[in-house]
């Protein structure tokens, strides 16, 4: 379980920070949304590939001007509706869309809040994932899943990252790659062929 002093670190983290975490989590969630939109073909696997994109582009480069409003306006076609599908992948799929919500909240309008919401956000997709599959006696058996540990370590990994966050190039780069997972996801997808 995500500590509430965790939590609280986050929200004290300066917004290019908290832009940061919030990066490497949705990035890590990404294959989630490429497998929903491949097995039903409600959008392109690529359709979210350009707005992170650009959220890299803004962490890397300073002087970065990017329309973030506008991109905003025009992710809501690709954000699929819960009611419309019977599979179980829309959800983990619209937690993706929720969490790019929240990169544009933190560049349009921050609050502070956004990477603790993050966090729980990416946590909840985990743990609801594997409560369908399993029955767990408690949270406790629920936490020692493998799954649920790898989403511990990687949000301290985000978290170390950011703390110590760097707006250049080659830091960002590091860091995308290692929220790229090897292009697995939180719930442990994997779409890259072997």
């Amino acid at each position: 379980m995500l500590s509430a002093s965790f939590l609280t670190n986050l929200k004290k983290l300066p917004r290019l920070a908290q832009l940061l975490f919030c990066a490497c989590l949705v990035q890590r969630m990404m294959p989630n949304y490429k497998l929903f939109a491949l097995a039903t073909g409600f959008a392109r696997d690529d359709a979210l590939d350009k707005y992170m994109a650009l959220f890299w582009e803004y962490l890397s480069y300073p002087k970065a001007r990017i329309n973030f409003a506008l991109q905003r306006e025009q992710l809501d076609p690709v954000i699929p509706e819960v009611n419309n599908f019977d599979v179980y992948g829309v959800y983990p799929a619209l937690d993706c869309c929720v969490g790019l919500e929240l990169l544009f909240s933190i560049v349009l309008s921050f609050d502070g809040d956004e990477a603790a919401q993050a966090s729980q956000l990416s946590l909840s997709s985990v743990t609801n994932f594997l409560q369908m599959q399993n029955d767990f006696a408690d949270d406790e058996q629920l936490f020692q899943e493998p799954l649920a540990v790898e989403e511990f370590a990687f949000q301290k990994q985000c978290y170390d990252f950011a703390l110590n966050f760097q707006r250049n190039h080659d830091y960002i780069k590091q860091v995308r790659e290692v929220a790229r997972q090897e292009d697995v996801s939180n719930l442990g997808i994997c779409l890259r062929d072997e």
